[in-house]
């Protein structure tokens, strides 16, 4: 199943890509495993998940239209 990956802020720029679409297996899968997996150079990084907008490490039978890696948020 295709899902559109979108990458934020520092990840954006440490990628030099702002969203891509990938191919992911039709069962459970550890999202944070999958894109370390995939992009090592992310591995010292802090960053949030959010799949359909809602913050998760997890797909479930790879039910997901879109996956967003967000960095640390600051602010008040």
């Amino acid at each position: 199943m295709k899902v559109k990956f979108v990458y934020y802020g520092m990840i954006a720029e440490k990628l030099e890509i702002l969203e891509e679409n990938l191919e992911l297996p039709n069962e459970t899968i550890n999202v944070r495993n999958y894109i370390l997996n995939r992009y090592p150079e992310l591995k010292d990084m802090s960053f949030s998940i959010a799949i359909d907008h809602e913050l998760q490490d997890e797909i479930v039978n790879g039910l997901a239209s879109e996956i967003a890696l967000l960095p640390p948020f600051a602010g008040g």
